[in-house]
């Protein structure tokens, strides 16, 4: 299967999934520079439903218009 990369789609690295601290620190930012494109899709990975990781999944449930994959 292709990546994004090979596709074409933009995309932005957040950070590793090794370090939350990173991907929490620069999630704004990256949210508003794929809204600035105004995509009609931004896909994002899930985070661990604990500490660091949920607070990142609550902020990009909130800026989401529909969640896909919920269980």
């Amino acid at each position: 299967m292709p990546s994004v990369v090979e596709l074409g789609f933009p995309y932005v690295v957040v950070g590793s999934l090794a370090n939350l601290d990173e991907v929490a620190q620069n999630l704004f930012s990256a949210l508003r520079e794929l809204d600035s494109a105004n995509p009609t899709l931004i896909l994002a990975r899930d985070f661990p439903a604990h500490g660091l990781g949920r607070a990142i999944r609550d902020r990009l449930r909130r800026a989401a218009v529909q969640v896909v994959g919920e269980e």
